[in-house]
Formats: structure tokens, sequence, C-alpha cells
């Protein structure tokens, strides 16, 4: 018991002595001591650190270990460190030299602290450590030819393929291309079916990764397909199939120009198969769209977007004999109703397609409401093949006209600029050839002067700018119905009755008038009853309603 008792306050003396002569390291020594950049330490760090070891090795049994306490000198520098340390008894045999100091607790610290010019154990985060990073990955990313003796089957150059025409016409593609798999279904050297669309044509290939049965299947009809055969695929022959096409379907196609913008293609695609009696196979329309604005504008301000007068067709035959028909005749377009279709091919390379695109003469101070029928005769004159009317304006006095003429015929003449009476007005016609419609007046074409300082006295002043109105150019049918003075002073003053805005009653709102905000409460309320009183509310006496109807009229008689 007694000895218990010294154990106990032998460790709390050498716990206090251990605490009084505990030494603080600086942040320098602490440094020098972890990575040793000062490999000769002070004598009183390595006298404190001796201190340590031999405090921890003293038995806590010995009742005297206050006195086997070692002071350390600080002044005597030359000590050796380990000169002072008592002899501990151990019971393992020490194989170690007694001149050889011992660090065995520094051993593992040692192990991993770097060495002044020494290549190993550096610090992450180094420039050491990165050049050595970089070597590595020097040495680790030199090329290796892996994929150098190898081909892949994916890049194989046995293809076949076949045409969208060679299937029905009804099927999908999905469906042509099950059923080039179900054909060639035992066959095990096929890589990929394979859908294509280019230009004109479209085709599906069949990839295959052997030569033995590329040259098995190709060029073979094959019974499951209709005895259809694949074709060897090569980019030449994709190429003629795409410019055939391309050709084959030029002679067959036709455009149609200065369609009016609301005539019906249903109807004109029967009158030009009444014409050419040939089948029509397709057809395109195409409708220019509005002008649009980029302008900001003030909200009050609402632009005019004058809709397209003309839009463009093109057809496409059975046969190019129909073409060939359309073209050959004598006017370059088909008069329907009052108005001329302009014809022209569809290669825009063409000698013809230059010729008809391109006007030999402009006339101007055309009435507005004149037509193709009515410039017969100047047509005639000038053996023009078509004429084109040119999109009026809103403030548009009149209108032009662009005529063309087949400059290679033998009897063609090239008129200089003249004028000619048409009906009361004088039309003017220019040679197109270097014309400007600006240079001319805007209201009697002339060009020797602007529409401001024209001579012409067919207009009116405007009262709060003293401008002038000249009227607009319309020639006097003699078949158009013109009101009397009688019935158009009657007119006047039934005139807001008949406006399109007008106000209508609803017949629905008749029977059944808009409740009052009275009865519209009580209508709720009723409403929220039993589903017998909503049902037998909504059940009408046929003849007390027309009694009601019949009332409704007599008050309104």
């Amino acid at each position: 018991m007694a000895e218990n008792t010294r154990s106990k306050s032998s460790k709390r003396q050498n716990q206090k002595t251990q605490f009084e002569n505990h030494y603080n390291l600086s942040d320098e020594e602490m440094v020098a001591e972890t990575y040793k950049t000062n490999e000769k330490a002070s004598s009183s760090t390595q006298a404190t650190k001796k201190l340590k070891k031999s405090e921890d090795s003293s038995s806590p049994l010995s009742p005297n270990n206050n006195d086997n306490n070692m002071i350390i000198d600080d002044k005597n520098e030359m000590e050796h460190p380990i000169s002072s340390e008592p002899d501990v008894l151990s019971r393992d045999t020490s194989t170690s030299i007694s001149q050889t100091p011992i660090i065995n607790s520094q051993d593992a610290m040692d192990t991993d602290l770097p060495k002044n010019n020494s290549d190993k154990g550096i610090t992450q985060g180094s420039t050491d450590t990165q050049i050595t990073s970089d070597t590595n990955n020097d040495v680790n990313s030199h090329n290796l030819e892996i994929f150098k003796e190898y081909n892949s089957r994916s890049d194989s150059q046995y293809i076949l393929f076949f045409t969208r025409d060679q299937f029905d016409k009804e099927k999908s593609n999905n469906e042509i291309i099950n059923d080039l798999k179900n054909a060639f279904l035992m066959e095990n050297d096929i890589v990929e079916y394979k859908t294509n669309k280019k230009a004109t044509i479209e085709f599906y290939t069949i990839l295959i990764g052997t030569e033995t049965t590329f040259n098995k299947l190709k060029e073979k009809p094959v019974v499951l397909l209709n005895n259809t055969a694949p074709k060897v695929y090569s980019v030449e022959a994709i190429d003629n199939l795409i410019q055939y096409n391309i050709n084959h379907l030029r002679a067959r196609s036709i455009k149609l120009l200065n369609v009016p913008i609301n005539y019906d293609i249903n109807l004109l695609i029967k009158h030009i198969a009444n014409f050419t009696s040939n089948a029509i196979d397709s057809y395109k329309e195409f409708i220019p769209n509005k002008r649009n604005t980029n302008r900001n504008l003030p909200p009050r301000v609402k632009l005019n977007h004058r809709s397209p007068t003309y839009k463009k067709v093109t057809l496409t035959f059975n046969k190019p004999n129909a073409v060939e028909y359309l073209l050959s005749q004598h006017k370059w377009g088909i008069l329907i109703e009052n108005f001329l279709i302009r014809i022209v091919p569809m290669d825009e390379q063409q000698h013809h397609f230059k010729h008809r695109i391109t006007p030999a003469y402009v006339v101007t101070e055309i009435p507005l409401n004149a037509n193709m029928l009515d410039l017969i005769p100047l047509t005639d004159h000038l053996n023009a093949r078509s004429i084109e009317f040119l999109p009026t304006k809103p403030v548009s006095l009149h209108k032009v006209a662009n005529i063309y003429c087949n400059t290679d015929d033998d009897n063609y003449v090239q008129y200089t600029k003249f004028a000619t009476n048409f009906q009361g007005f004088q039309l003017h016609i220019y040679p197109a050839q270097n014309f400007n419609l600006n240079d001319t007046c805007g209201y009697c074409s002339k060009t020797n002067h602007n529409v401001y300082d024209c001579s012409e006295t067919d207009y009116t002043i405007i009262p709060h700018n003293k401008e002038r109105k000249y009227r607009k150019k319309f020639l006097k049918r003699q078949n158009s119905y013109t009101l009397n003075d009688n019935i158009k002073s009657s007119y006047e003053q039934i005139k807001p009755l008949t406006s399109s805005q007008r106000n209508r009653p609803n017949p629905h709102d008749r029977h059944n008038p808009r409740p009052s905000p009275y009865q519209g409460s009580q209508n709720k309320n009723y409403h929220n009853s039993t589903t017998a009183s909503r049902d037998s509310h909504h059940i009408r006496d046929p003849i007390s309603s027309n009694n009601h109807t019949r009332l409704r009229y007599s008050q309104l008689g």
C-alpha cells in the first residue's frame, strides 16, 4: 500500500518537473528541427529534447526520480547531448555502438524529410516536384500505335444500295429498311442499313464487312424484294443519278409568273391541263411575304401593308412533251379571263429564259382599270410575245406595263419613243433599255418635268395645305353602272345603317334577356337548391314560350 502511494507521488512530482522545465520552441527552431535546414541544432534545443527523453524513459516505480532528473547546463555548448543521460536498464541486448547518438524518435521523420542536393523525398507543391511530375508525364505520354494495323468494319468499302423508286411509293423508310433486313436476314457479314437523301434522290445503303458476301449479293435479284437487284455504291454512280434526276425534273417542270394572288390554284391547274392535254404530277406555289419594317414608329402610326399582287407557281408534268408544247407557243403566256400568265422555262441559264424576262418596251400612263384585252392593238403593233402590269400602290395615279418581245425574230423592229391615244388617255412607249421611271412625271408620264410642275388641270386643291391632288385615271366602261342623283341622295341618308359595324340583336338574347342584378342573386340562390328544382327550371312549356315570344314582338311593333 505504501509503495503504491509513493509511486503516485513520484508520478505527480515528475509531471510537475516536466511542466516547469518545458521549453517552448520558436517557429524558426520548429522549422529547423522538422526540415533539418540547419543540421547543427542549438545545444539548448538538443538538451531540451534529451531532457524529455530521460523523463519519459524513467521508471515510474522508482521513488527517487526527483533525484535522478538531469539539469542541463545551457552554457556548455561542446557537451555531448547524450553524455549526461543516465543508463536505462533494458532486458534487450543493445547492439548499438556507444559512440553513436541515439535518435530513434526521429527515424520516422528522417525517412520522409528531404535532403539537400537530393531528388528524392521532395515535398508536394515545390518546384522540384513539378519538374519530376512533368518528367514522368513526358515518359508516359509517348505514342503507341495501337490502331495502326486495325481496319474497322464500319469503314468497309463494300457497299450496295437501292433507290427509292425501286420500292412501293406508299411504303415509309422504316418499312423499306425492315424489308431489306428481312431479305438479308441470313447474311452475317452485313454491318449496317442506312437511309440517305442527297439532292433529288433518296437511296438505301447496305454496308458489308467482307468481299465474299459483297460479290455474292451485288447486282443479283432478291426474291423477297420482287426480284429487285442491288447496285454497287460509288460516288460517281450517285452523282450520275443526281444529275439525271435534275435534268429529268427540269425537263418536266415549268414556271408560271404573274399569277393573280387570289386566283385559285386548282382552277389554274385545270386550265393548264386542258390546254396541254397532259397530267400534272405536282405543283408548288410561291407567295411573297409582306414587307416588314423595322422602324420604331409611334403607336398611333399605322402602316398600310400592301398585299402582294402576283404569285409564282411551278408545275411538274408527267412527261416532258407538255413543257415543250408550252414553250413552243408563239405567245409567251396563257390568257385566262382578262389577265395573262407568263411562262418561262425552269433552267435560268437558257437563252430563252433570259429573253422571256427581259422587257423590250415600257408603257406608262395606263389607266388603273385597264387589262390585257384593252392593250391587244399595242401588243400586236410591237409584235409582243407577252405583257406584264407592274404592281401599283394606293397613291398611284396610273399604272405601268412591261412588254416582252423576241429580239431574235426576223421581223422584229426596234421602235424609238412614241405616244399613242388610248380612249382619251395618252400612252407613252419607251424602249426599256436605259429607261428610268423616276425621271418621268407621276401624272402625265412626260420626261421634261415632275408632278409638281405638271401642266395638267385635272386636279383639286387640298384646303389645309393648298396642294394639288390629281385624280386617278380610270377607263369609263360602257357596261359599267353609275348611281343617278336621286338614288345617290337617298343612299347617303341610310348609309350609316348599312355599315358593317352596326349592332345586331342576338337571337339567343331575345328569348333569354340578360337578368338584372337582383334577378341574378335570386337565380344564384335558386340554382343552389336541389337537383330536382334545377331540372324543373330548365323545362319550359312550349306554349307559354311561344306566347311570351309573341308578346315581345307585339311590344316591339
